[in-house]
């Protein structure tokens, strides 16, 4: 068994412990004792979690849920507690548990924003409001807000290339972050959406 599986296996079998109703409260999501699913907004889309067969699946559709995703809902799902996102943003770096190991870890990410948004910044942008993000423009700057699950947002500072300076981005956490998930599941937040708001260019 690979340590994404094993991962996942634990993870679930974490939430199993927990009340369903109880999870979906402190998660902002909503049980359906009948259907036995907890069901929570993840992007613009929402992701069940199957009592039934003990599973994340699409709400969508009921297809399998994106296996990649799993770990980082699973836990934020076992760690809920109610918190709500304070409003204060940090970058990686100043999460608690992130240490000396935020440098290239976040680098990757950014790097692919600012050289996405240099190029094609309005597909960019677009993309990101398919996400359900909320997009500010100023001056050729930008920044999304994205609300990744019920209590986790994340936001996206990109700037535009001038005669000094090539394109930048900046990816910033709620405070709250820590709470919900491991640090190694703040990495795979910043990946994860970078990726998905650059998709287009596939």
């Amino acid at each position: 068994m690979s340590v994404f599986s094993l991962s996942v296996e634990m993870a679930t079998a974490d939430l199993l412990k927990l009340d369903p109703a109880e999870a979906a409260r402190f998660s902002g999501g909503f049980f359906d004792e009948s259907r036995r699913l907890l069901t929570l907004r993840f992007f613009a889309r929402t992701v069940c979690f199957d009592y039934g067969r003990s599973a994340l699946v699409w709400g969508d559709s009921g297809e399998d849920f994106d296996p990649v995703a799993s770990v980082a809902v699973l836990h934020y799902l076992v760690n809920a507690r109610g918190d709500q996102p304070t409003g204060q943003l940090v970058a990686y770096r100043d999460l608690w548990g992130a240490g000396a190991q935020s440098g290239p870890f976040i680098d990757r990410p950014e790097k692919l924003l600012a050289d996405t948004y240099n190029r094609e910044s309005d597909p960019l942008l677009k993309q990101a409001r398919s996400l359900g993000g909320k997009v500010t423009e100023k001056y050729g700057d930008a920044r999304c807000d994205l609300t990744v699950l019920p209590h986790l947002p994340l936001t996206v500072l990109l700037y535009a290339a001038d005669e000094d300076l090539p394109a930048g981005a900046k990816i910033l956490y709620d405070s709250v972050t820590g709470r919900y998930l491991p640090t190694e599941d703040a990495v795979w937040l910043a990946e994860y959406t970078a990726e998905r708001l650059c998709e287009f260019i596939r």
